[in-house]
């Protein structure tokens, strides 16, 4: 039996992967992104990083050595910056219609800083394939710190015999 799609499992798949990305994503519709993508104001001050003018690597997908797209993330005031300087490149090569919703989740602590773009499309299965596979990462990182100490406990009783 397909897959059946509908505008409400969608928002509702949207509105999941956002509380999983939490504060490290922001959202647009496709019919506000334009020439030079302005970042919101209370994301452009979560972190340090993003407190001033840097390159920024824009990458799809789930792999690393995907392609990318080099831009120029810009302040030009204390708590506004925009994306440009190959940020139209990337729309091109990505096209983003007005009903996409589009999730930039900025990766901190890389060299060069990156942003992952999730271009979710109402009609597809682009939204419940990125739940999945964040629902499945955020499943391993909740097994692993347990797996782990129960490891470690293990192996100290095994050294007090």
């Amino acid at each position: 039996m397909p897959l059946v799609f509908t505008r409400q499992s969608f928002e509702e798949n949207v509105n999941r992967i956002e509380e999983i990305l939490g504060t490290r994503c922001f959202r647009k519709e496709g019919r506000q992104i334009s020439k030079n993508m302005n970042v919101p104001p209370n994301f452009a001050v979560r972190f340090d990083s993003l407190r001033m003018s840097h390159e920024l690597r824009l990458e799809t997908g789930n792999f690393d050595d995907g392609p990318f797209w080099m831009v120029r993330y810009t302040v030009y005031a204390r708590n506004q910056a925009i994306i440009r300087g190959g940020w139209g490149l990337f729309r091109d090569e990505n096209p983003i219609n007005e009903e996409d919703i589009v999730l930039f989740e900025y990766i901190d602590n890389q060299n060069p800083r990156k942003m992952k773009v999730h271009i979710l499309q109402p009609d597809g299965d682009s939204a419940t394939l990125l739940l999945e596979r964040l629902e499945a990462e955020e499943n391993v990182e909740q097994l692993v710190p347990a797996d782990l100490e129960d490891a470690v406990d293990g192996l100290l009783a095994l050294n007090d015999q």
